[in-house]
């Protein structure tokens, strides 16, 4: 059986003129500037990109033009997000409630589990009270209220396992 050499020979050349271009290239300097060169040609197509924050004082025209009619709503659009805010605040300490209540269920003894359960009572309790002062929350923050469900349904679902008796020792 005969081995032809003929491919190898073929890839040892492109190899050999592969390692040669870099060193005919002139060094660092030359290839550093025929990449800037490449990169400048490709800059002047694209535009100029300010610096961040460049434009933080500058408002475009097109979000000018319904200027007059957010002026009026402004005053409802205030309301509203001081109410949004009311109900984050209101999710956030219920989520540091868990937290404690997280805490409580990890404490030995049965003085730990009525503790908890007193807990989760009270989670329960502002759960409801939230839902009474924002009942519109799922219109105006779907987010929020898709939380507010999901923290419904833990403190429904600690209810039944404490009822259940998945606590007990």
């Amino acid at each position: 059986m005969k081995i032809r050499s003929e491919h190898l020979d073929a890839l040892l050349q492109q190899e050999q003129t592969r390692r040669k271009q870099p060193a005919d290239a002139g060094g660092f300097d030359e290839l550093l500037s025929q990449q800037l060169g490449e990169a400048g040609e490709a800059q002047e197509v694209l535009p100029a990109v300010p610096p961040p924050g460049a434009r933080a004082g500058g408002v475009s025209p097109l979000l000018l033009q319904g200027v007059e009619a957010t002026a009026a709503t402004s005053a409802v659009e205030e309301a509203d997000a001081s109410s949004v805010a009311a109900a984050a605040d209101s999710i956030g300490g219920l989520l540091d409630g868990w937290g404690a209540y997280a805490e409580e269920l990890g404490k030995s003894g049965s003085g730990g589990l009525r503790n908890a359960y007193a807990m989760l009572e009270g989670l329960d309790g502002q759960l409801r009270s939230l839902r009474e002062q924002s009942p519109d929350l799922a219109s105006r923050h779907p987010g929020l209220a898709s939380l507010v469900n999901d923290l419904e349904v833990m403190t429904t679902t600690e209810k039944f396992k404490f009822n259940r008796g998945d606590y007990v020792a």
